[in-house]
Order: C-alpha cells, then structure tokens, then sequence
C-alpha cells in the first residue's frame, strides 16, 4: 500500500486535481457558512444556540411586536424583521430536534404496517430490508436528542462539482496505478484489430520493451504467420496507456476482425490456446535474453 501511495502523490497531476477538489470543496463551504440567509448567517444561527432558555420568550416579543394590532407591518423596523427570522430558523431547527421521537414513531409504525400487511412479501429481499429497518428505528427510540449547532459532520447532497473532482480522483489515481508499474515490473496487453491479417506485436518507448517485443514477434511469426511474416513495431503515442508507463510494455494484435477467415479463427478456443502460448513463449524467452525458437 506504501508503494500505491507513493505513486499517486508522486504524480503532480494527481495532486494538482485532488488540490483543486479540495480548493472548490473549501470554497464552496465558506460561502456556505457566510451567505446571506436573508439578513443573517450560518454564524449568526450558532450564536443564538447559547441563548436557548430564552428564545421562546424573545421570539414571542418580537412576534408580538411585529403582528401587534397597533402595529403596521411597515412600522416595523429592518433590524426587528432579520432578527424575527433568524429566531424563526433556530426555532424550527431546535423544533425538528425536538420532535425526533416521534419523527421515529411514525417510521416504525410505517415499517409494520408494510409488513403486517405483506405488501413486499412476493421480493425476499425487500421484507428483509424492511425488517432490519425496522430493528434500527426501534433501537433509536430511547434516544433523546438535545439542540444543539450542527458542528460535526453535515452531508450536503447538492455538490455536485465536488462529487465529480473527487470521482475523477479515484479514477486518474486507478489509471496512475495501473500505468506507473514498478520499474521492474512488466506489461504485455492482447487486441485484435480491423485490417489487414496476422499477428504483430507493439512494443512502448521505455527500456527493455524493445527487446520483448522482438522476441514476441519472433514467435508470433514462426507459429501463426507462416509466410506473413511481420516485424514488431513502435507504439503509436496516441495510445494513452503505453504512453504513461515506466515499465517494459507490448501489445500484440492478435489478429483482424475484418479479415472473415481470421476472424473466425479468432472465435476458436484451440487457435486462442495457440496464440496464448506463443505469446507466452515469446515473453519468457524475452525475459531469459533470447528469442524463442523458430
């Protein structure tokens, strides 16, 4: 796992897409917390929850002040309605709060009216999820829960620029692991293509790769191309994966899908044994600092 670690904070690429999820994501929670929420803040709700033991009695003076029959509602001043509101927000957080025995009470009773009446009783798999719902709901009705400021953990499920950073994260890591073998390490891929026919083997631009191939070719040639022969060839830099390696790297076309006779050859499990074993045989005689026999 030290290794797969390395490698993936090695790659600057990697690092500059994981540094730019976390700059957006920690942007985004700022402007969260600091946006206007119609003349106060996220911050300013915090600070209201030191002042729980009286806000019933202020919120009521303040309704009173609003909606009181000598009062006009344009009588009212700017500072009196943002602090209304603010009062109104923590007033229903901490109402939620409250009501979260019975929020329970209502799924649980829900969950056995479902299964009481067998409404998902024809799919195995649903009762089962209804019932250990049902087990967890009745294991949280003892719970009581106290207002307080959400300061843990807030899942929010409208980011969606976040969620696809951090997806594109996982997957360039997973490439990155997949291309950076370990310098020793070895990769020969298998395709078969649309022209022409026969086999021939590609060899990347790194170390050893070279001499590999050559030897693939080689036994390629003397198993599968007899009077076509080929001679092994550099990759294309369009092929992304065997562009991005540091390791020893072939790929060997198998064969031609547009060529009929081939292409048929190509579906019989004896000649895809065949070219298994030649391919095989090509790369241990590769590594052995050979080539395999004609």
């Amino acid at each position: 796992m030290s290794y797969e670690l390395r490698k993936i904070l090695g790659n600057r690429y990697v690092m500059l897409l994981l540094a730019l999820a976390v700059a957006v994501n920690a942007a985004l929670f700022y402007r969260r917390c600091t946006e206007d929420l119609g003349g106060f803040t996220r911050a300013d709700v915090r600070a209201e929850y030191a002042h729980l033991d009286t806000l019933e009695q202020e919120y009521d003076a303040l309704l009173n002040g609003i909606y009181g029959e000598d009062v006009g509602i344009t009588q009212v001043p700017d500072e009196d309605l943002r602090r209304y509101a603010l009062l109104s927000t923590v007033r229903d957080e901490v109402e939620t709060t409250k009501n979260y025995p019975e929020y329970l009470r209502g799924l649980c009773a829900e969950t056995e009216a479902k299964l009481r009446l067998g409404l998902f009783s024809a799919d195995p798999f649903a009762e089962r999820t209804l019932e250990k719902g049902l087990a967890a709901y009745s294991a949280l009705l003892g719970v009581r829960l106290e207002p307080s400021f959400p300061d843990g953990v807030e899942v929010l499920l409208d980011w969606r620029l976040t969620d696809l950073l951090l997806l594109l994260f996982a997957a360039v890591s997973g490439l990155v692991l997949l291309t950076g073998e370990r310098s020793a390490g070895l990769m020969v891929l298998l395709r078969p293509t649309r022209r022409g026919h026969g086999a021939q083997a590609f060899h990347a631009r790194t170390e050893g790769s070279e001499a590999l191939a050559e030897s693939v070719q080689v036994a390629l040639n003397a198993a599968v191309n007899p009077g076509n022969e080929k001679s092994r060839k550099v990759i294309d830099k369009s092929v992304y994966l065997m562009k991005n390696i540091s390791c020893p790297a072939v790929l060997v076309e198998c064969g031609f899908l547009s060529n009929a006779e081939e292409a048929a050859r190509l579906r019989e499990a004896d000649y895809q044994r065949k070219l298994a074993v030649t391919v095989a045989a090509g790369f241990l005689a590769g590594l052995a600092g050979g080539q395999a026999a004609a």
